[in-house]
C-alpha cells in the first residue's frame, strides 16, 4: 500500500525537524518571488557546526533547507515546484551540489553574482578546509616553501580528481568525476585552469566523449565522468584519460576539443574497454612505462543512486572476477581496442580496491588501496615473471574538525623522479614518502576528503573534495610523473 503524503504536511513537519536540528533559518525570499527555492534533505543526515554555515550561505541565493522524516534522498524544489536530484552522502555534499545546481541556472547565476559576498560571508573566515600544517615526520629537510593556497573553490565543482600539469603550456587539467549535465546525468567534466584565464570547461561530458552510445543505467550512476588523466606517447598534446562513464580508457588530441568544450566522437580512440570478453570495471588511474600503459581497474564508477552509494554493491555488480593492476602493450596502440593482461590480481573477499597507481624509477609498482578501515599504499617489485608485495605504507592521521566523519580514504599519488618522492592524497591531506626508501617523509594536514594531487610549475597541486589547492614546492625542479615518461625505458621487465 502506497501513502501520498500531501507537500504541505511534508513542510510542516520538515520545519518542525528543521529547528530541532538547529540549523539556520533564512529571514527572506527572493526580492519580487512570493516564495523560495527548498532543499529537502533526510533527518538521517549528520549536522554540525559547518551544515549550519551551508544552510546560511543557501540562505543567501534565497533557498530554504527543510529536513523531512519522509524522503530518502536529497532533493531541490525550484520555485515552479520542479525538482532536481541532489547527490551526497553529508549535509555539506548535498549542499555544495544544490549550491552548484543553483549558479549555473538563469535566475540562480544572477542570485549567485549579486550575493557572493553574502556567500562568503556565512563561512567562518579561516574555514577550516582551508587550515593546514606541515607535519615532518621523518625529516626536516623542506619539501614546501609557502602557504596552501585555495587556488578555486568554483561552485560548479563536485567532486574534483586527477589534476595533470602541462609543462609546455603552464596549464592544469583536472576531472569532475560527478559533475552533471542539464539531465542530471553525472556525465563529469574536465576542468582547465591557468594564471590567466582562471577555471574554463574544458570538456564536457568527458566521461561519455567518444564513439559508442551511454549505459542504459546512466540516469542511476553516481560517478560517470572522467577520472584518471595523463600524457601519451605523442607527449603534452596527446591525452589518455579513465572514463568512468564507459568503463574504459580513451585516447585523443586536446587541439580536437571545442572552445564550447566538445569533442567529435571519431577523434576518440578507444584503448581499452574489456578483458575477458568483458567490460572493465571502470579504469581509475593509470601510467606510461616506457611504452606501456599500466591502469588499475576498481568497480567505484559504478555506484549508484538507488543503492545510495553502496560500495558493498558495486563490488557484487562489477562485471570482472575481480579487481587488479594491468597492462596494456604500446606497441599495440595503433590496433586499439586491445585486450590488456592482468598484471597484479588483487581481490579480497571484502570492499577493497586498487585507486591510484604510478611506478618509480626502480621499478617498483606503487599502488594505493582503497579500504576504510584498512587505508593503506603498497609496493610491488618484479622477481623473474612474478610480482610481490615488497613494503606496505601507511596513512594513519585522520580527518580532524568539521569533517571528522568524512571517511579515511586513500585516494590518488603522483611520484616525482626528480625529487625522488611519492605524493599520496590520503585520510588527512597529503603523504610525503620517499620514493627510494618508501619512509614517511612529512604530512600536509588537509582536514577535508583528498582525492589526487600533481607536481607541477613549482607546485604541488590537489584536488581537495570540491576545492582546487596548492602549495609552492622548495625544491622547484620536480618535473610531472607524466612528462619525464621515457624516464622508464632503462627499466627491462
Amino acid at each position: 500500500m502506497y501513502i501520498t503524503i500531501p507537500r504541505a504536511l511534508i513542510v510542516h513537519f520538515s520545519l518542525i525537524f528543521s529547528q530541532a536540528f538547529g540549523l539556520q533559518e533564512c529571514l527572506s525570499d527572493r526580492p519580487g518571488w512570493p516564495t523560495h527555492r527548498t532543499l529537502h534533505v533526510s533527518d538521517k543526515i549528520v549536522v554540525g557546526k559547518y551544515d549550519d554555515e551551508w544552510a546560511s550561505a543557501l540562505c543567501c541565493v534565497y533557498t530554504h533547507v527543510e529536513v523531512s522524516s519522509s524522503i530518502d534522498f536529497p532533493i531541490l524544489e525550484l520555485y515552479d515546484g520542479s525538482e532536481r536530484k541532489i547527490t551526497g552522502s553529508t549535509f555539506s555534499e548535498i549542499a555544495s551540489d544544490a549550491m552548484g545546481k543553483i549558479c549555473v541556472m538563469s535566475m540562480g547565476s544572477d542570485d549567485c553574482s549579486e550575493n557572493s559576498e553574502c556567500v562568503d560571508s556565512a563561512f567562518t573566515p579561516a574555514d577550516d578546509r582551508a587550515i593546514s600544517e606541515v607535519t615532518f615526520v621523518q625529516s626536516a629537510d623542506p619539501i614546501f616553501s609557502g602557504e596552501l593556497e585555495v587556488v578555486s573553490d568554483d561552485p560548479r565543482f563536485v567532486w574534483l580528481e586527477s589534476p595533470l600539469w602541462s609543462t609546455k603550456d603552464n596549464y592544469l587539467l583536472f576531472s569532475d568525476v560527478k559533475w552533471e549535465d542539464s539531465s542530471n546525468n553525472t556525465c563529469g567534466m574536465v576542468w582547465k585552469y591557468d594564471e590567466e584565464q582562471g577555471v574554463q570547461e574544458f570538456l564536457r561530458c568527458a566521461g561519455l566523449a567518444g564513439p559508442g552510445n551511454p549505459p542504459d543505467n546512466l540516469p542511476d550512476l553516481l560517478e560517470a565522468g572522467p577520472n584518471g588523466l595523463i600524457w601519451g606517447w605523442d607527449g603534452e598534446d596527446d591525452l589518455i584519460m579513465c572514463q568512468h562513464g564507459m568503463q574504459r580508457i580513451v585516447r585523443f588530441d586536446v587541439g580536437d576539443v571545442s572552445v564550447s568544450g566538445d569533442i567529435t566522437p571519431n577523434r576518440v580512440t578507444v584503448l581499452v574497454d574489456s578483458y575477458n570478453s568483458k567490460k572493465m570495471n571502470g579504469p581509475n588511474d593509470l601510467v606510461l612505462v616506457g611504452e606501456d600503459l599500466y591502469f588499475t581497474d576498481p568497480p567505484f564508477g559504478l555506484q549508484a543512486r538507488s543503492t545510495g552509494g553502496s560500495l558493498e554493491h558495486v563490488f557484487k555488480v562489477m562485471p570482472q572476477d575481480g579487481v587488479g593492476v594491468y597492462m596494456m602493450k604500446g606497441e599495440m596502440r595503433n590496433e586499439a581496442p586491445v585486450t590488456p593482461t592482468r598484471v597484479l590480481d588483487l581481490s579480497k573477499p571484502y570492499v577493497e580496491g586498487p585507486n591510484g597507481i604510478t611506478v618509480t624509477s626502480n621499478g617498483n609498482i606503487v599502488v594505493s588501496i582503497t579500504n576504510f578501515t584498512d587505508p593503506r599504499v603498497e609496493v610491488y617489485s618484479k622477481s623473474g615473471d612474478s610480482w610481490s608485495l615488497s613494503q606496505r605504507m601507511e596513512t594513519p592521521y585522520r580527518i580532524e574538525g568539521n569533517f571528522s566523519n568524512f571517511p579515511p580514504l586513500t585516494d590518488g599519488l603522483t611520484y616525482s623522479s626528480d625529487l625522488e618522492l611519492l605524493f599520496v592524497a590520503g585520510p588527512g591531506g597529503i603523504y610525503v614518502f620517499s620514493s627510494v626508501t618508501f619512509e614517511r617523509l612529512s604530512f600536509l594536514r588537509i582536514d577535508d576528503l583528498t582525492s589526487n594531487c600533481e607536481v607541477g610549475g613549482g607546485y604541488l597541486w590537489i584536488t581537495a573534495n570540491s576545492r582546487l589547492l596548492r602549495i609552492p614546492l622548495a625544491d622547484k625542479k620536480g618535473s610531472t610523473p607524466s612528462s619525464d615518461a621515457n624516464r622508464y625505458k632503462q627499466i627491462f621487465w
